[in-house]
């Protein structure tokens, strides 16, 4: 499909310079500025000077005035114009030969009829970028009849072959940039590095085509061939990097104004474009003789007129783009414009365009195109949202952007009735207005609000988050939302997140009874954290119970978890009370994890491991590992903890037998005997004997211990007969063992004293040799000890008299050493380091005021 890019315009209508007798046509054309020159068949050179103008409608038009005409005199069609400008001058090839004329007066100034500045030049073409060039100077390149190229500087006076290049024939056109010139040589194609002589074969074209180069770009060249129908577009390297264009009605002439080619065929002029080789406009033309450019301006020569093609503005060719829906186009021309013009074609334009083109794909149902042009595109989200029904925010208003970026009436005129269509167009607008939804803060409240929608009927996993951070969701419409379409838990947090939590709750409340139902809902652990969160104590008693009714240990949880203290932990056990696995936990939080100094905590704690210890013993249906596990709790609380009332928790068990149990609080109230009788009579357990008498006394006196192990040892000598299921030997070798492996626990001369009469030396010579063999150590420690602590107390005597025994002799003359002034009263401070200063400036007593050094 084509676009309109040039608009052609008249540039002289009527060129007629020996008269209307005199059959006269354009050959040539030249512009220099605002100078155009035209060389006829006739020899002439006619000067006009144009000037762009806009008609009373607003059209650009060029006025033309003639400066003058010259005759050459030569009678031969003027071949090629080319224009010097920087020396003023203007090159004229006629017949082979070359002459030079001036700019204004066209007046011969080397080279004449009758001789020529250049001979036997075939074609000319001017270096558009020299590799040097000096003030004042040209250079070109000129073909010859001799097989040549030659590279020539041209000053005001002078001329100058650089270089000769030879050839195998006669070049009849040719291109030069830099050190490159394209040319052609028969009919094959070459690519020349003057500096280097290098000549490097491009490809063949067929004998009917006519030969065309033409710079376009950098070093880039436009070549006709290898058919009549082809162009190539090669580089200086000889490398083809684009696709060949399409010539449907043949190549006469080329013209470039980037990003165009302008093809002049036998019927027509084809546009195309560099960038994508296509063809872009056509217009039906006949009677061309030429075509070409001069700093972007396309001109056109016919037999006696000249016209220009003016570029359409890059806007309404995008526009034009646009509207035909082909983006892709749309943007490389973008991109070309805002390069070329980036003040008209700002960020402000290009994001416009974008936002354009991602309505046109929106339109055609392309979602997954539209949504990353939407984004960069910066488009307000309302012009999205608002196409949407029921999307837009019941109290907001919005009027599109003018001018409009879109015909799009709304969503319904797209979808046509396509389920899938429509969900595809949701899915769209969910991510987009997910991806700038802190890009936005003008409409902060539409962006929230459509995304709580779109979230609520798909049931997306972001719902939750959306609602319970920080938003700027419409609340009545969020509400009745998320209702309709049953999105309890949901709406439960939507309350919560508007300070409703009594609304909250009574929805989760009716989703654990199953009056409501929602797979999105956690269930009671995240009712029992949000408890745990709230700040509303007295919805916390009210709703807790019903936790409790479902999960007692989770219900404990809301009081453990709190990290204020604005809970009493008396009211919460009170409130537990019905509730008894909850309140062993709380009781376990505060005595073992909040370390709680309260008797009624730990003998309410205890009491509680006690009753429950008792409920197992009396159900002979309960695992013996849950009876062990109980008591292991119940002995370790005993064991640990000093602060429950022992009178009360014994008076509970002492109808029980818990043998552990009862030892242990025995012990507590230093009824040792009690309590070891226990363990040996009842337990038979020597080591557990042991244990508790290492454990009972940790951190008292040590003659408290050793008076527990002496009992220990006692009941071991002389066992009750009434309570004692064993027979004496067991506890002789008891009593021995105790006597051996704990020799340290014991006095030896309270052990002797109650060693019965009939045991032997032999049996307890064990016992004696480590004791007094401790006794001896403790005794020559003791000595050492003893020794030492004189040796440094005679140290610190020597060295208190060496410090107060030297001299301070204080004279008037005297100064302190700190301040530097005469000391004026009797006192006066000296450190050990020998500075002597005032009271006053004394300050530290350990460190020397002067030199800083410390002193212990």
């Amino acid at each position: 499909m084509s676009i309109k890019t040039f608009d052609l315009v008249p540039v002289v209508d009527r060129v007629n310079p020996g008269g209307e007798k005199v059959k006269s046509s354009i050959q040539c054309i030249e512009q220099i500025f605002e100078n155009l020159y035209l060389g006829t068949s006739d020899c002439f050179i006619v000067h006009y000077c144009i000037e762009k103008g806009t008609n009373n409608i607003g059209k650009t038009i060029f006025m033309n005035r003639l400066q003058r005409n010259k005759n050459l005199a030569l009678r031969k069609p003027i071949v090629q114009l080319l224009g010097l400008p920087t020396i003023g001058q203007i090159l004229v090839l006629i017949d082979g030969c070359v002459s030079v004329v001036s700019m204004y007066g066209l007046e011969f100034l080397r080279g004449t009829p009758s001789r020529d500045l250049l001979r036997n030049i075939t074609v000319m073409a001017r270096n558009t970028k020299p590799l040097t060039s000096t003030h004042g100077t040209c250079q070109i390149c000129v073909g010859t009849r001799r097989k040549t190229i030659q590279i020539i500087t041209i000053s005001a006076d002078e001329c100058t072959v650089l270089k000769e290049i030879n050839l195998q024939g006669v070049p009849s056109t040719l291109s030069m940039y830099q050190q490159f010139i394209c040319s052609n040589v028969g009919n094959q194609y070459y690519m020349i590095d003057f500096t280097k002589s290098n000549l490097q074969e491009l490809f063949m074209y067929e004998a009917h085509v006519k030969p065309v180069v033409k710079q376009l770009s950098s070093d880039e060249f436009l070549l006709s061939g290898p058919t009549d129908m082809m162009g190539m577009i090669v580089t200086s390297k000889g490398l083809s990097m684009h696709q060949p264009l399409s010539f449907l009605d043949g190549c006469q002439s080329v013209a470039f104004s980037y990003p165009y080619i302008l093809v002049l065929g036998e019927s027509s002029i084809t546009v195309h474009s560099i960038l994508d080789q296509q063809q872009k406009q056509g217009i039906s033309f006949t009677g061309g003789v030429l075509i070409t450019d001069f700093d972007g301006q396309v001109f056109i020569a016919m037999q006696r007129s000249v016209m220009a093609f003016l570029p359409v503005p890059f806007n309404k060719q995008i526009q034009m783009l646009l509207i035909d829906k082909r983006i892709d186009e749309a943007f490389d021309l973008l991109i070309v414009s805002s390069k070329l013009n980036p003040k008209q074609y700002d960020q402000t334009y290009v994001k416009q365009v974008k936002a354009q083109a991602a309505f046109v794909h929106f339109a055609d149902g392309q979602f997954s195109k539209a949504l990353p042009l939407f984004v960069e595109s910066c488009v307000d989200p309302r012009e999205v949202i608002v196409l949407y029904p029921m999307m837009m925010p019941s109290n907001k208003n919005f009027t599109p952007s003018r001018p409009l970026l879109h015909n799009i009436k709304d969503l319904t005129e797209i979808v046509k009735g396509s389920k899938s269509v429509f969900a595809d167009s949701k899915k769209m607008l969910l991510n987009y207005l997910e991806g700038i939804r802190n890009n936005f803060e003008n409409c902060k409240e539409e962006i929230d609000t459509t995304l709580l929608k779109l979230y609520a009927e798909c049931n997306h996993a972001n719902l939750s988050d959306l609602i319970t951070n920080q938003n700027s969701i419409f609340p009545a419409e969020a509400l009745t939302w998320l209702t309709q379409c049953k999105r309890h838990h949901a709406l439960a947090l939507f309350h919560s997140y508007l300070q409703q939590h009594k609304k909250s709750l009574d929805i989760w409340h009716k989703l654990m009874k199953g009056e409501l139902t929602d797979d999105k809902f956690p269930g009671i652990s995240f009712v029992a954290q949000f408890l745990t969160d709230l700040k509303d104590i007295s919805l916390v008693w009210t709703s807790s119970s019903w936790v409790m009714k479902e999960d007692q240990k989770l219900g404990a949880s809301i009081f453990i978890k709190r990290e204020d203290s604005s809970l009493n932990s008396d009211q919460v056990s009170d409130f537990l009370q019905k509730y008894p696995i909850a309140l062993q936990s709380y009781l376990e939080h505060l005595v073992y994890e909040k370390e709680s100094r309260s008797e009624q905590h730990h003998t309410h704690l205890a009491n509680i491991y006690v009753d429950r210890v008792v409920s197992l013993l009396n159900n002979t249906l309960k695992e013996k590992s849950e009876v062990e596990e109980a008591r292991s709790k119940l002995q370790s609380l005993l064991e640990s903890s000093s602060l429950y009332r022992v009178s009360t928790v014994l008076q509970k068990i002492s109808h029980f037998p818990l043998y552990k149990e009862l030892a242990t609080l025995y012990g507590k109230i230093d009824q040792h005997q009690k309590a070891l009788k226990i363990l040996i009579y009842q337990l038979k357990d020597f080591d557990a004997a042991e244990h508790y008498c290492d454990t009972i006394v940790d951190g008292k006196e040590s003659f408290k211990k050793q008076r527990i192990f002496l009992d220990l040892l006692q009941i071991y000598l002389y066992p009750d007969p009434n309570e004692s299921n064993l027979g004496p030997e067991h506890y002789v070798v008891a009593a021995k063992t105790l006597l051996n492996k704990r020799q340290k626990e014991f006095n030896i001369v309270s052990v002797l004293n109650i060693i019965p009469e009939e045991w032997t030396v032999n049996m307890v010579q064990g016992f004696l040799r480590g004791s007094m063999r401790e006794r001896f150590s403790a005794t020559r420690e003791s000595k050492i000890e003893s020794n030492l602590q004189k040796q440094f107390y005679l140290q610190t005597k020597e060295h208190h008299i060496t410090r107060h025994k030297d001299v301070v002799k204080m004279t008037d003359e005297r100064l302190c050493d700190f301040c530097r002034k005469p000391f004026t009263e009797s006192t006066a401070a000296r450190y050990p380091n020998g500075k002597v200063v005032h009271i006053r400036c004394s300050g530290n007593k350990s460190m020397c005021p002067v030199t800083g050094k410390k002193f212990k």
